[in-house]
């Protein structure tokens, strides 16, 4: 296992009930929210590269990002995620974010 690093900003945060994205890594086994990031700054085995997009389905915005969906958009942040080779590619978990000021 590895710890990968990105810097992004936040495109959008939404339930995965009412969101238009259609591909998104799961991160949490009670997974109710998408997050998509535009990724500026990025590790070689990060989900994205830089200039790229990721999505994510996460449990609560609260819980990862100590704020309120909607008051995410357009905020910058330092992602660290686990990364795990398997027999059938790549598991990724324990997403985390701090804000970068």
């Amino acid at each position: 296992m590895s710890c990968e690093m990105f810097i992004g900003t936040i495109v959008s945060c939404e339930t995965r009930f009412r969101t238009a994205v259609t591909r998104a890594i799961v991160v949490d086994v009670v997974a109710n929210w998408a997050v998509t990031i535009e990724v500026e700054e990025a590790d070689p085995d990060a989900p994205a590269p830089p200039g790229g997009r990721v999505s994510f389905l996460f449990h609560s915005p609260t819980q990862l990002f100590l704020a309120p969906a909607e008051e995410l958009a357009g905020c910058r942040y330092r992602f660290t995620i686990d990364r795990t080779s398997t027999a059938d590619g790549v598991r990724w978990g324990d997403l985390r974010a701090t804000p970068i000021r």
